[in-house]
């Protein structure tokens, strides 16, 4: 069995507004949300390139495969602590340089999540 990793695709709203939590509410959260056409392009290329590709919810959706996958795409290398991922400096976004263009302008960001900080650490 493989070991899966995920990674959550955050995208762009299509308003181009660059929100703030704060600045989101229920009046105003459509125009946070991102262009259906542009989310189905990122989802597919995800897709064709061979990871899992989870549901568009809200503005993002999950990316799931194995550490080799995720190395080969976005061109560094992963660390991997039990079932928590990051790249090798520690940090939790993937670079996106690497993304085709019509796909990078409408990531926002590709993201590893952390780990708790609260609970058991030992699972």
């Amino acid at each position: 069995m493989k070991h899966l990793i995920s990674a959550q695709v955050s995208l762009k709203p299509k308003s181009g507004a660059v929100p703030k939590p704060e600045s989101i509410t229920s009046e105003n959260l459509d125009s946070f949300l991102p262009n259906a056409a542009h989310a189905s392009q990122a989802r597919a290329h995800f897709e064709r390139l061979g990871f899992e590709v989870g549901a568009l919810v809200g503005n993002s959706f999950s990316i799931s495969a194995t550490p080799s996958r995720f190395e080969q795409h976005f061109h560094t290398k992963i660390l991997q602590d039990k079932q928590f991922a990051s790249l090798e400096d520690g940090s939790l976004e993937l670079p996106i340089e690497h993304l085709p263009a019509e796909v990078k302008t409408t990531v926002n960001a590709v993201s590893f999540c952390a780990p708790p900080d609260f609970g058991p650490t030992n699972f």
